[in-house]
């Protein structure tokens, strides 16, 4: 309800004078298993499955100076009378009393999505032994590259990559990403290309990339999952889309549907 309450007011009135009302609020609910490589991104995670249950507006987003604060108690960037800043330090609360842990997505303009992950009730076999989902292994070779401007992301798509068999290359922002695509655009398999990244974003560096090479195989990444910034992209042939985070058996069936593309 809080996190409900918190879109609405960023759709409406946390918005600047003379700007439109209004946007869509998302309340979703999916499974989901923490493996291996999304727990090092998420310390407080365990190797299990999760329901992951999601809120996401439209609104003003969140700026990256304060999101390490928003979950301290009566931090609020609402006017008084509007907020009195203990909602999100209630969700934590909540989410953390359930063995859980959270992921805030936003930009600035473009909205937030929370989403929250609940410990799934799984029956046991009859040793005692949880059931345990087994991510499925594609071997691949040759040169990929992972362009994203954090470094946590950029380490896990590496790992997973470098286990499915490829080579990796990094860039930590656009510009440095299309620089090493001229470099090696004869020689790359796939390019993992997150979306918002300072410099130069990632439906524009795709688009530079198409220039010179119109086969080259990219996923695009984002924490929204109808990114508006996908419209204008939608054309391109050997394109798909990853939501974050995501799981090592995500990331190698979103690989293995690309590379399969002929």
């Amino acid at each position: 309800l809080n996190l409900a309450i918190n879109g609405s007011h960023a759709m409406t009135i946390m918005r600047s004078k003379g700007s439109p009302w209004g946007g869509e609020l998302k309340i979703g609910l999916k499974n989901f298993f923490a493996d291996k490589s999304f727990c090092e991104k998420y310390p407080e995670a365990k190797e299990a499955q999760y329901w992951e249950l999601f809120i996401q507006d439209e609104g003003i987003g969140i700026d990256d100076s304060i999101k390490n604060k928003i979950f301290d108690p009566f931090f609020t960037t609402k006017d008084k009378e509007k907020g009195t800043g203990l909602g999100l330090s209630m969700v934590y609360n909540i989410v953390l009393q359930h063995g859980g842990f959270l992921n805030v997505y936003s930009e600035g303009g473009n909205g937030t999505k929370f989403s929250l992950y609940f410990p799934k009730y799984m029956e046991e076999e009859q040793d005692g032994t949880e059931k345990k989902e087994e991510a499925v292994e594609y071997r691949y070779e040759g040169l990929a590259m992972v362009v994203d401007d954090e470094s946590i992301m950029r380490k896990v798509a590496s790992a997973i990559l470098g286990e499915m068999g490829f080579e990796v290359i990094i860039a930590e922002d656009g510009e440095e990403g299309f620089q090493r695509f001229l470099e090696n655009k004869d020689k790359l398999q796939i390019v993992i290309l997150d979306l918002m990244m300072p410099k130069k974003s990632g439906d524009d560096c795709l688009i530079e990339m198409k220039k010179h090479n119109t086969d080259i195989r990219v996923l695009l990444a984002s924490g929204f999952k109808k990114d508006q910034r996908l419209k204008k992209i939608a054309n391109y042939e050997y394109v798909h889309f990853i939501e974050k985070p995501y799981s090592f058996d995500q990331l190698s069936k979103a690989v293995k549907k690309l590379m399969d593309e002929s």
